[in-house]
């Protein structure tokens, strides 16, 4: 670049590396001396800047060249630390994955345990309610009613005394029934519970390159929506937490089509035709669907309880 040569206004030619080194932009004319040059007009004139831009492009391909070749020589080289970065990631899930798999099954034991220990304290308390009522009854005995009591006081002494039977008779017919009648204990549980997986396990942030554009909204599910699978260009197949799956208008967001049989969760899609798809489930079944038919043609019993995803 510095060799090159620089026309001057005044006709004569100057070297570039003479004309880039000057501190101030306004200088003599070394040449004729009989003016001042303007080193930025100078470099502007259109025959120069034709002629650095010229030279600049032969010295940025010949950069270009060199870090060609050598990109080509280390393709592989390359590709494999590509590898061992994602490698090194999925070791990271690996780790991960146990992590959160012990901190769970340590959240559930405790659990698990402290439902034990509120069952045994429940199961006492309802053994000395018993041993409380037991004894009550094995004590009780009617009153006697005194000889020489007037007719009207023993009627009342009686009507008290049957009273107090029949009140005791019935509570032993429900203790014989049902012995924890006053405290039940009972365990409850959903398969609809809601789970946040991403923010408990971690995730894989976005491709950045990737501009991503809001165009419209699909309502209509009523729970978490965990898969999508698209139908040429203008249908889409969601699978969803509320056991559903749907086929909605893209363009129009209308839902055309809602597809009933997992007994839980709808976890993932996958399209074999226009007119056919699989669906995986959290109960243990691949069905296998006709969309113009709405009508599930065949479904697979699993032997594992979770997979993510599955391809034709």
């Amino acid at each position: 670049m510095d060799d090159l040569i620089i026309i001057l206004p005044c006709e004569y030619e100057a070297q570039f590396k003479y004309l880039k080194n000057e501190e101030q932009n306004e200088i003599n004319c070394s040449v004729c001396k009989n003016h001042m040059i303007d080193v930025r007009e100078c470099f502007e004139m259109t025959r120069n800047k034709f002629t650095i831009k010229q030279r600049e492009l032969e010295l940025e391909m010949n950069d270009f060249s060199i870090m060609r070749k050598d990109f080509i020589t280390k393709k592989d080289e390359l590709k494999l630390n590509i590898r061992k970065k994602s490698d090194d990631v999925i070791n990271q899930i690996d780790c991960r994955r146990e992590e959160v798999k012990l901190a769970m099954n340590k959240l559930i034991d405790d659990y698990y345990f402290d439902l034990l220990e509120t069952i045994r304290i429940r199961t006492s308390n309802i053994e000395s309610n018993l041993d409380q009522k037991l004894q009550e009854i094995e004590q009780y005995e009617i009153l006697n009613i005194a000889k020489d009591s007037d007719i009207t006081s023993k009627i009342e002494l009686l009507t008290n005394n049957l009273d107090q039977t029949q009140k005791l008779t019935e509570s032993l017919k429900k203790l014989l029934t049902d012995p924890n009648q006053d405290d039940k204990i009972e365990f409850y549980f959903s398969n609809n519970y809601k789970y946040n997986i991403d923010e408990m396990f971690g995730r894989i942030e976005p491709d950045s390159n990737v501009q991503y554009k809001k165009i419209g909204k699909l309502i209509g599910h009523n729970d978490f929506v965990s898969c999508f699978e698209s139908i040429n260009k203008d249908k889409i197949l969601s699978g969803s937490s509320d056991k559903t799956i749907k086929l909605w208008n893209k363009t129009t967001g209308e839902c055309l089509k809602t597809f009933y049989g997992h007994k839980d969760s709808v976890n993932t899609l996958c399209l074999i035709n226009d007119e056919e798809f699989l669906s995986g489930s959290f109960d243990r079944t691949i069905k296998y669907w006709n969309i113009n038919r709405k009508q599930c043609l065949k479904t697979f019993n699993v032997n594992e309880y979770y997979y993510s995803d599955f391809k034709m």
